[in-house]
């Protein structure tokens, strides 16, 4: 698995169905270049469902419009919002 691929292909598929902020875009992979630590051990990372239970739980917060075009951690959001990863439960 190379992650650069993937997240390559999958930049080229999000284009072809939504408007990508591109400075956003940039602005991610800055942060993912600048941020080498355990996070970025693909080990480490988010659980689909965990991303799923954030964006569900962003969707019923009382403001979720005031967050649109801002760049989110998922892991910073789920904190803030209250949502337990899905891994920890198992541990």
């Amino acid at each position: 698995m190379s992650f650069v691929k993937d997240n390559e292909k999958y930049e080229r598929w999000l284009r072809k169905h939504c408007r990508v902020v591109e400075a956003d875009l940039k602005k991610k992979h800055e942060r993912m270049r600048e941020s080498a630590g355990p996070e970025d051990n693909p080990s480490n990372w988010s659980m689909p469902v965990f991303n799923g239970r954030v964006i569900a739980a962003l969707a019923a917060a009382a403001d979720p419009q005031t967050r649109s075009g801002s760049v989110l951690v998922s892991r910073e959001l789920a904190a803030e919002l209250g949502v337990e990863d899905p891994r920890a439960e198992r541990r």
